[in-house]
């Protein structure tokens, strides 16, 4: 591993390398041995970066924007009585057959 793969992981995983993928992380350790203040200067960056996502949080919603979405939601559907009716009669049906083919065996 070279410096720039190393700088693109900090980038793209951050500044602590125990959060990078299990196999780049014994060669990030080898790279950090060999070169320990290069190293040591991305990871600082990408630990600031890493503390200011971490403290972030996202402001809760209002209740306007609540009560839109409820209103933009479709309603909810009952059940059609006929389709109630057909799924139990079926239901019925059905085992009255398998009790038949029962006796009959």
């Amino acid at each position: 591993m070279d410096l720039d793969r190393f700088a693109a992981l900090a980038s793209a995983y951050g500044g602590d390398v125990s959060r990078w993928p299990p196999a780049d992380r014994e060669v990030a350790a080898a790279l950090m041995a060999r070169d320990p203040g290069a190293t040591a200067e991305l990871l600082a960056i990408e630990s600031e970066l890493d503390g200011v996502l971490d403290a972030w949080r996202t402001p809760p919603a209002g209740a306007a924007l609540r009560e839109a979405i409820l209103a933009a939601a479709p309603a909810r559907r009952a059940a059609a009585a006929w389709r109630t009716w057909v799924w139990r009669t079926g239901l019925g049906a059905g085992l009255v057959a398998a009790g038949a083919a029962g006796l009959m065996a």
